[in-house]
């Protein structure tokens, strides 16, 4: 199974957003340990060290990008990405680009707790828990 992880799950994990830490950072483990193949949208990165470097410090932020980078694929944002996303029926821009992204890499799901944002998304999207479920059904 393929899936893109939204900014806010990792968010959650890096700067211990509770109460949704636990659950992003085992959706982050699961990843690393190949139990789905994990996505990051190339703009969730620079959004994240953006982020992370105004709430922590930018070595946090360069260190969490450089976890992200070694532990998932990261899905390209190219001007065909950028058009569909303009065109999509995702209202959310920004929304839109992610899910274009996980569109391109053939994704199953988008991981994320803004689950009401992808309503018009042609790929599912699914809460960390629900994930982690789906997850362990799977076994």
């Amino acid at each position: 199974m393929k899936a893109v992880i939204d900014t806010n799950v990792y968010l959650d994990a890096i700067l211990n957003r509770e109460p949704f830490v636990q659950d992003s950072r085992r959706v982050i483990a699961a990843s690393e340990l190949e139990f789905f193949d994990g996505y990051c949208c190339a703009t969730t990165l620079t959004d994240i060290y953006y982020i992370v470097q105004k709430a922590a410090d930018e070595m946090v932020a360069r260190q969490s990008i450089t976890d992200i980078v070694r532990t998932c694929s990261i899905a390209s944002v190219s001007r065909t990405t950028i058009s569909a996303a303009l065109i999509s029926k995702i209202n959310d821009f920004e929304d839109g680009v992610l899910c274009e992204a996980a569109i391109q890499v053939n994704a199953t799901c988008i991981i994320t707790r803004n689950v009401p944002d992808f309503a018009q998304s042609p790929i599912l999207a699914i809460t960390p828990t629900d994930f982690l479920a789906l997850l362990e059904k799977g076994k």
